[in-house]
């Protein structure tokens, strides 16, 4: 019983150190939207809504990691073409929801859901929300003044 009480107050003190040492630093989400295995939007081929205008699901086998984010694309082409220019193919906001990032909220996205305007692609979470960030008008200039300090995360 005395091994089980001193295993709990160390467990303790250091669950209360670590805790010490977190208070105060800023927590983030991540700057990609990923799944639980760090893959960006679900694994849609991102460069497939610029060349085919439409959702497209990628496959591991044309996997690019960037930004602390792995990517999937529909062939090596596609995945070279992103390798080569990132900034131009990956979603505003991390392809998280652009209707949240207006509203200044950090929301997952539907892949099949998007637009791209002026070149870049944004996600948003379902038809009805688009339908909203398309009726709205200057949600792309007050969502970009919310990015990326929407990320960090309120204690």
């Amino acid at each position: 019983m005395v091994l089980f009480i001193r295993i709990f107050a160390a467990v303790l003190l250091a669950i209360s150190v670590i805790g010490a040492s977190v208070a105060g630093a800023e927590v983030r989400k991540p700057e990609v939207y990923t799944d639980f295995q760090g893959v960006a939007i679900r694994g849609y081929d991102t460069v497939a809504y610029f060349t085919e205008n439409r959702a497209v699901k990628g496959t591991p086998a044309h996997a690019f990691e960037w930004n602390g984010a792995v990517w999937h694309f529909t062939s090596a082409e596609h995945r070279d073409l992103f390798a080569a220019d990132p900034e131009k193919y990956a979603p505003e906001f991390g392809g998280y929801c652009a209707w949240g990032v207006y509203k200044d909220k950090v929301v997952n996205s539907n892949p099949e859901v998007f637009d791209i305007v002026d070149g870049r692609l944004y996600l948003n979470l379902s038809d009805k929300v688009q339908e909203k960030w398309r009726a709205q008008g200057g949600v792309i200039a007050a969502a970009k003044a919310h990015w990326p300090k929407v990320l960090i995360l309120a204690e």
